[in-house]
C-alpha cells in the first residue's frame, strides 16, 4: 500500500514539475504581449489610438491628399529615422499653390519635373509628430507598404489626428493593425 502511494506521489510530482515550466512560459508570453517593446506608426484622435503599424528604422510611408486650394493631388513622403523622429523627405505635387513650399523656402531642396508631377526632394525637416485634420475634399490617405488607408473613413471627416512613433505592445500591434479592406484599397 505504501509503495502504491509512493508511486502515485511520484507520478503527481512529475506532472507538477512539467506543469510549472509550462505555466511560467504562459506567464512570460502574457507579459511580453503587454510590454510596449515594438516601434509603430500610430494614429491617435484625442489621445485614443486608432491604428498602430509596425515600422523598421529607415522605412518610408506617405500621406496622399488633395490640395485644398488648387484641388490637385499631393503626396508627402516621410521616413522613420529612429526614436520618435519622423523626417519629411519629399513632396510630389502637380502645381504650386498656397502652402506648397518653393525652393527658396527650404534651403538644400531640389525640384525636378517628372511624368508624375513636380518632385521636391531633400526637404529633410524633422518632426516628433504630424498633426492634420481629415478633410472632406482633401481625402487624406496613409500609403503604408502596399496599402492606401483612407483616414476620414478611419476617424471621420473634419477630425484632428496625430501621426507619431510610439512603442506599443504586441497586443496593440495585433488589435490596432491595418484596418479591414472596407477602409483599405490597393495602392495604384
Amino acid at each position: 500500500m505504501k509503495a502504491q502511494l509512493k508511486e502515485t506521489d511520484t507520478v503527481q510530482g512529475s506532472k507538477r514539475k512539467k506543469l510549472v515550466p509550462l505555466l511560467v512560459g504562459i506567464l512570460l508570453l502574457c507579459v511580453l504581449m503587454l510590454l510596449p517593446l515594438f516601434p509603430a506608426l500610430t494614429i491617435t484622435k484625442a489621445g485614443t489610438m486608432h491604428i498602430a503599424l509596425s515600422l523598421y528604422k529607415g522605412e518610408r510611408f506617405s500621406i496622399r491628399y488633395i490640395h485644398s486650394v488648387n484641388r490637385s493631388p499631393v503626396i508627402d513622403t516621410l521616413e522613420w529615422a529612429g526614436g520618435s523622429t519622423l523626417i519629411v523627405r519629399e513632396s510630389l505635387f502637380q502645381t504650386y499653390g498656397a502652402g506648397i513650399p518653393i525652393d527658396a523656402d527650404l534651403a538644400g531642396t531640389k525640384t525636378n519635373i517628372t511624368q508624375d508631377g513636380i518632385v521636391q526632394s531633400g526637404i529633410n525637416t524633422k518632426h516628433s509628430s504630424i498633426s492634420l485634420i481629415t478633410g472632406t475634399t482633401s481625402d487624406h490617405q496613409l500609403l503604408y507598404r502596399d496599402k492606401a488607408i483612407r483616414l476620414k473613413t478611419l476617424v471621420g471627416e473634419q477630425t484632428s489626428i496625430k501621426l507619431s512613433i510610439s512603442r506599443v505592445s504586441l497586443l496593440s500591434l495585433i488589435h490596432f493593425k491595418a484596418p479591414s479592406y472596407s477602409l483599405v484599397q490597393e495602392e495604384v
